[in-house]
């Protein structure tokens, strides 16, 4: 019966590891091809790996001591290599949820071995009652553990950029000495058993909350951080296009000129070739599609947007008294109406042809501008702080062009609103003028 038990306890041990290391990883990394198969096969990894120990305790039982102070670092390195084996990651967020997994883990441990039952000897006849009261407690703290990571969003992204491998490094080693720290304070605890191991206990579970907080908040300004610098990228590329496309509009309008002046011509001279009249036709009805809206910048994105619309058999209409829109800057404009549009011409595409539409209405009501952009929709959609949840998967790489929308309307204090009702999907903004 001991040895069932030693095989349990260390199944326990690599097992709560493992699943440790799963809550932090799969909201967060792509998973490798045969994702299933490579489970099963990390799991069948891990109960060898626990008859191995049950083969030391039989055989070296008075070297027990010593095999297992090497025993817990060895073990987190190989739940760490399965989990590389199961996702595609970078060996430092590898290193990283291995740590943060052991600091979890052992707070389990902590609170049941050392603080409410520090006397367990395997053969103990109360074995089970305390496997069963380490599971009832890691249940509570993966569930708080999963929860302040979802509030990360998953996020265990680092910039490896020069600048900041220094910093990292620094941060890294620190945590591992606590690691190798954690592992030898436990092994003192399980040796020298006295009335003060509660102590020992305490300062142990103080510890991997140490580690646990500081690598969470580590996260958290990496996160933000790297959230920061995408969103000034894509701002800068939406000001770059801004200006090529006002470049384009600059050349239409000359080229328009020049047609009246040819037209002129060709009413004087008594052969008109109708192929050149279709020619002079065709670039006509190309500038019926650039807006008049008495914003010279909001003009630029109605035409550049309307231009794809008219590509893709998408009515894009709007009803724009656009010249209190003067409060807001050429890049601000053109990156708020451009994703705003961007998002219904995406999804207009989806539709069939025929109930493809666009509505975009600015009007000034009162001390207020209201802007209200709406285009039909089917499907279901999922909001989170007020803004739709991209569909694209990786919410560390979408989502930035609504974001950048709530970003825009809050810098001019605004109120940003979306919504889906009635088969539409309605985007309003309510801006202090």
């Amino acid at each position: 019966m001991e040895g069932i038990e030693v095989f349990f306890d260390g199944l326990r041990n690599i097992g709560m590891l493992f699943i440790a290391e799963l809550i932090i990883v799969v909201p967060a990394m792509p998973r490798r091809s045969l994702f299933p198969v490579r489970i099963i096969c990390s799991v069948a990894i891990m109960c060898i790996l626990c008859a191995v120990y049950l083969l030391f305790y039989i055989y070296l039982n008075a070297y027990l001591w010593y095999i297992s102070a090497v025993w817990y670092f060895f073990v987190a390195i190989c739940t760490g290599g399965l989990i590389f084996g199961c996702f595609k990651m970078h060996i430092t967020e590898v290193l990283w949820s291995m740590i943060t997994a052991y600091a979890v883990q052992h707070m389990v441990y902590a609170v049941t071995y050392e603080l409410i039952f520090p006397q367990v000897t395997f053969g103990n006849p109360d074995f089970w009652l305390i496997f069963a009261t380490y599971f009832v407690i890691g249940a509570a703290i993966y569930v708080l553990f999963g929860v302040l990571n979802h509030l990360n969003r998953g996020y265990i992204f680092f910039d490896y950029s020069d600048q900041h491998k220094a910093r990292y490094s620094i941060l890294f080693s620190i945590l591992f000495i606590v690691f190798l720290g954690s592992t030898f304070v436990n092994q003192v605890n399980v040796v020298v058993s006295t009335q003060y191991i509660w102590l020992c206990g305490l300062a142990d579970l103080i510890t991997c909350i140490f580690m646990v907080v500081l690598q969470l908040i580590v996260l958290y300004v990496s996160r933000v951080v790297g959230e920061k610098r995408l969103e000034d990228g894509i701002l800068a590329a939406e000001k770059n296009q801004y200006l090529a496309f006002k470049n384009s509009v600059d050349y239409i309008n000359v080229k328009v000129h020049d047609l009246k002046h040819e037209i002129a011509r060709m009413k004087q001279g008594n052969e008109v070739d109708s192929g050149r009249l279709q020619e002079v036709a065709d670039n006509i009805a190309i500038y019926e599609a650039f807006a008049k809206t008495g914003n010279e910048d909001l003009d630029i994105v109605l035409t550049e947007k309307n231009l794809m619309c008219l590509s893709d058999h998408i009515t894009l209409t709007y009803l724009a008294e656009a010249d209190k829109l003067s409060v807001m800057s050429a890049d601000d404009i053109y990156s708020f109406f451009g994703n705003m549009l961007d998002n219904a011409i995406e999804c207009e595409r989806k539709m069939p042809e025929g109930s493809r539409f666009i509505r975009l209405f600015i009007k000034p009501s009162g001390s207020f501008l209201i802007i209200h952009c709406e285009n039909y929709f089917a499907g279901d959609v999922r909001f989170h702080d007020g803004l739709p949840i991209s569909t694209k998967g990786d919410s560390t790489k979408h989502g930035f062009g609504t974001r950048s929308m709530q970003l825009t309307a809050k810098r001019y204090g605004g109120q940003l609103r979306m919504s889906v009702e009635d088969s539409l999907f309605k985007t309003e903004l309510l801006l202090n003028i």
